[in-house]
């Protein structure tokens, strides 16, 4: 069987309103076509700007461990620290075929080898020293450079000088038991790209990982 049924619903006043489209002017933001293609897009860059003279720093006595790099950066450092008011003793770290000991504030160690870390640490508490400020530049060496080298020799010596050897510091320092605290300070060179100059070197980014994750484990 089919039913019907009826139902009636109250009536609505739906009201009308026109609106007028007024052409914009210049009063109200008009857009404007630029004719030069070159300018209808945009790169994220940098700006080159003239270097200023920033004010001499004046540092805190302290205990300074440099690695050092083969630019002219670190000597550079080292001579600045060595002209503050306040005395700093600077130890230096250069990368080389085995330990050996320059001098008493001198070293020279392999980047492979772990123990060599211990050593130096191991000689200084021997003059009673403690290192509070760690100066990493041997990450400012350029990797990746055309010669004999096959491409895995190149990734395990960049591996050695951003990764490997930053470890090796701070498993170091762990084992010493440094009772104060101790800052790490990490240079690196083309990580990431500027001026124009491309991607950068992503084995130079490795650091990355160890700067991120040192802190939390030895907090």
């Amino acid at each position: 069987k089919l039913y019907a049924m009826e139902k009636e619903f109250p009536a609505r006043n739906l009201e009308r309103k026109l609106f007028s489209g007024e052409p914009a002017t210049a009063k109200t933001g008009a857009l404007e076509k630029n004719p030069d293609i070159s300018a209808w897009y945009y790169v994220p860059t940098w700006k080159m700007e003239p270097q200023t003279m920033k004010p001499k720093v004046h540092l805190p006595r302290g205990c300074w461990l440099v690695f050092m790099d083969e630019s002219g950066l670190g000597a550079g450092l080292v001579e600045e620290l060595q002209q503050q008011e306040q005395q700093q003793t600077v130890i230096t770290v250069k990368a080389g075929p085995g330990f050996n000991e320059e001098n008493r504030r001198a070293f020279f160690i392999h980047p492979h080898q772990e123990e060599h870390y211990d050593r130096v640490l191991q000689e200084l508490a021997a003059q009673h020293l403690e290192p509070d400020r760690v100066l990493y530049l041997w990450g400012v060496a350029e990797t990746g450079g055309a010669g004999e080298e096959t491409q895995w020799q190149q990734v395990e010596a960049a591996l050695a000088l951003s990764l490997y050897s930053l470890l090796y510091i701070a498993r170091s320092l762990g084992r010493q038991k440094i009772t104060g605290p101790v800052r790490m300070d990490v240079v690196v060179a083309q990580s990431r790209g500027a001026v124009g100059t491309g991607t950068g070197a992503p084995l130079d980014a490795v650091h990355l990982g160890p700067v991120r994750v040192i802190p939390r484990e030895y907090p």
